[in-house]
Formats: C-alpha cells, structure tokens, sequence
C-alpha cells in the first residue's frame, strides 16, 4: 500500500501558453527530468536551480571511439610485450637491437598519436564544460 504524503497545496494556478512558449516549456521540462509540471513550475517561478540534462550525438560517438582505440592500445601493449621477448630470445644480440630499434620508431608514432587523441579530449572536455 502506497504512504499517503501530506500537502498542503490546496491553491490551484492556471495561466496560458502560445504554441511556441508551450513547445519552448515542454522542451525545458524534458530536458530537467523533473519528476512532475507542477514541481518544475514551482521551482522556477521560485528561482530553484536546475540541472538540465543533454545528450549529444557526437560526443558519445567521439567517447565511443576513443574506447575502442583504448583498447585497441591495450591489446597492443600486450603484444609489444610479447614481441619483445620473442625477438630477444629468437636473434643474436646485435639483430636484437635492429629489431627493437625498428619497434620503436613505430612506438614513438603511436604515442604521437595518443598525445593528439588526449589534446582532442581534453578540447572537448573544455568545450562541454562551458
């Protein structure tokens, strides 16, 4: 059984909307995620601030990427690892060192790369917070 909660909101408002400010306040109240009309109506008309939720398309695509990417990364941190210790076992020492010099250029390129995608972020997270 539900618990009654006491009101004592007895005093009835009404007021009217074009269509336009109507569209301009359903938007609002969707984007707030208020839990009913009267409560949002309240705390506006009382200056309560509010939170207003957005969801952009790009953003959570662009976040959706950059997990692949990161674990992308992972998976080749583990293989770099893996390579590693096979090309010191398998050649001589100074074939070793050729090997490894070669891995690292192509480790320095993807840090590069990495140092972009963190500026993108970061850009990004600047952006959003404004």
């Amino acid at each position: 059984m539900k618990k009654k909660v006491k009101d004592n909101r007895t005093h009835h408002v009404t007021f009217r909307m074009n269509e336009e400010e109507h569209i301009r306040f359903l938007n609002m109240l969707n984007r707030t995620r208020a839990k009913s009309r009267s409560q949002f109506i309240i705390d506006r008309i009382f200056g309560t601030p509010f939170k207003v939720y957005t969801s952009d398309r790009e953003t959570l695509r662009y976040c959706t990427d950059i997990s692949v990417i990161l674990n992308q990364v992972r998976k080749i941190g583990h293989n770099y690892n893996q390579v590693t210790k096979a090309i010191h076992n398998a050649y001589e020492e100074k074939r070793a060192y050729q090997l490894l010099g070669k891995l690292a250029l192509k480790t320095h390129e993807l840090t590069v790369l990495l140092s972009a995608i963190r500026e993108l972020t970061e850009e990004l997270h600047q952006r959003n917070r404004i």
